[in-house]
């Protein structure tokens, strides 16, 4: 949704999905994760293209490392019951 929102420039729907991200992802742990959400919640309104794909980049680059380590926890856990 966030990204969607950046690439349609509709920044109210970009503003909302990150509030609703930065509360999840603080409420799990992912605290880098939560803190971009936080600020492209701040700052998406008032920010340039070229500033906000600064920002998305870092964003998608955070949400790979949670996924990362998610699937890591999902390995060491080993596998579900049948």
């Amino acid at each position: 949704e966030i990204k969607l929102g950046c690439v349609e420039r509709a920044m109210p729907a970009v503003v909302d999905a990150a509030h609703r991200l930065k509360s999840g992802a603080r409420a799990v742990g992912a605290l880098r994760l939560g803190d971009i959400c936080a600020e492209i919640e701040q700052k998406a309104p008032s920010l340039e293209p070229g500033a906000l794909d600064i920002l998305l980049q870092r964003f998608d680059a955070e949400l790979g490392a949670v996924d990362a380590h998610l699937a890591s926890l999902r390995h060491a856990a080993g596998p579900g019951p049948n």
